[in-house]
């Protein structure tokens, strides 16, 4: 294979890889967003299924005909989030985004080799090349299955991943992660 050939499959592959990234960013951020919302909901239930104990207490211990008003009311409040809740499965649509947002990071690291073995002189592109098509074919199937995003959660990636550069690292954070005899920086 020619140098330019080389290039150009390390080009298609570098694009295939910045798409991964953000897929698998936006995933996240759209998990973390339903995350939110569950929290959120299960919060107003608690309220919700308090302020109606204590109206039932209330109208049973001072015989309060507001309180007798306000109770069915309050219940009623509650089983409507509830039931709007259950018919949406937040919890298994936050599943779902987690899922494929590791399959896609799985993808990511499988292309980072691929890039870095691209980038290397002495390897052969055409298993490369077979390896790439694999992982193309795979990642197709995922975006088939994938649960739909929303713009806040790509706008959110989009933040996440230009302005504060959640994906990269510097030599010295890898080298504090790193054992001291793994490390490039301050060798000992």
């Amino acid at each position: 294979m020619t140098e330019d050939e080389k290039q150009k499959l390390l080009s298609v592959t570098r694009e295939m890889y910045g798409r991964i990234a953000y897929t698998h960013k936006v995933h996240e951020k759209q998990r973390a967003i339903i995350s939110k919302s569950i929290s959120k909901y299960k919060k107003w239930n608690i309220l919700l299924q308090a302020i109606t104990f204590l109206f039932a207490l209330g109208s049973a211990v001072w015989l309060c005909p507001l309180l007798k008003f306000l109770t069915p009311i309050t219940s009623a409040i509650a089983l409507w989030l509830t039931l709007y809740n259950l018919s949406f499965s937040k919890e298994k649509q936050e599943a779902l985004h987690r899922q494929t947002a590791k399959k896609f990071l799985y993808f990511r690291d499988k292309l980072t080799f691929l890039i870095a073995r691209l980038m290397g002189e002495f390897e052969s592109t055409d298993n490369l090349r077979e390896q790439i098509e694999g992982i193309c074919r795979e990642v197709t199937i995922t975006y088939e299955y994938a649960p739909d995003t929303d713009g806040q959660a790509y706008s959110e990636a989009q933040t996440a991943l230009k302005e504060e550069e959640e994906l990269t690292f510097s030599d010295e954070e890898i080298d504090k992660m790193l054992p001291s005899k793994l490390r490039i920086g301050n060798k000992e």
